[in-house]
C-alpha cells in the first residue's frame, strides 16, 4: 500500500513537472506577445500624433509651395509679355518698311558671319596631364521643368581640377568646332 501511495505521489509530481515545463514557454510567449501589443499601441499613438501634426504643418508648407509657383508663373508671364511686345514691334516695323524690303530683297545680301566660340583657356597638354592623373570630375545637374520645378532629366557636367585645387568649367578646357586634337 505504501508503495502504491508513493507511486501515485511520484506520478502526480512528474505530471506537475511536465505540465510546468509545457506551460513555461507558453507563458513566455504570451508575455512577449503582450509586450509587442503594448509597443504597437505606443507606435500607433505616436503615428497618430505625427499625422495630426503633419496635417496642420502641411497646410503651411503647401501654401508656401503655391506661393512659390505663383511667383514663378508671374515671372514667366512677364517674360512672355515682353517677348510678345518685342514681336509686335518688329511686325509693325516690317509692315511699315514692307515695300522698301521687297525692293531691297531683289539684291542679294551676304549673311552675317557666324560668331566663333572662344577657344579654351587651358592648353591641351595640361588637359592631357589632368586626364592621365584622373582629375576630371563629373557632376550631375538636374534639368527641371517650370513651374513645378521637377527634374525632367539630368546633364553630366565635366569639370577639370587644376593643380592648385581650383575647378575649371568645360568652356575653359573642351576644344571647340569639332577639333579632336586631344
Amino acid at each position: 500500500m505504501l508503495l502504491s501511495f508513493f507511486g501515485c505521489v511520484c506520478i502526480v509530481l512528474m505530471e506537475r513537472t511536465l505540465r510546468q515545463r509545457a506551460e513555461n514557454p507558453l507563458e513566455r510567449a504570451i508575455e512577449d506577445f503582450s509586450h509587442l501589443l503594448a509597443t504597437d499601441a505606443q507606435a500607433g499613438a505616436m503615428l497618430g500624433q505625427r499625422i495630426n501634426m503633419m496635417a496642420y504643418a502641411n497646410a503651411a508648407q503647401r501654401l508656401e509651395g503655391v506661393e512659390a509657383d505663383i511667383s514663378v508663373l508671374g515671372t514667366v508671364i512677364r517674360q512672355a509679355a515682353k517677348a510678345v511686345a518685342e514681336i509686335e514691334d518688329r511686325v509693325a516695323k516690317l509692315q511699315l518698311a514692307g515695300r522698301e524690303r521687297m525692293i531691297a530683297a531683289a539684291t542679294p545680301v551676304a549673311p552675317p558671319a557666324p560668331e566663333r566660340e572662344p577657344e579654351p583657356v587651358i592648353p591641351v597638354e595640361m588637359v592631357r596631364q589632368a586626364l592621365s592623373e584622373n582629375r576630371l570630375i563629373c557632376y550631375i545637374q538636374p534639368v527641371i521643368t517650370l513651374p513645378q520645378r521637377r527634374p525632367q532629366g539630368y546633364d553630366l557636367v565635366p569639370c577639370l581640377m587644376l593643380e592648385g585645387g581650383d575647378l575649371a568649367d568645360r568652356v575653359d578646357f573642351v576644344p571647340r568646332g569639332g577639333s579632336t586634337t586631344c
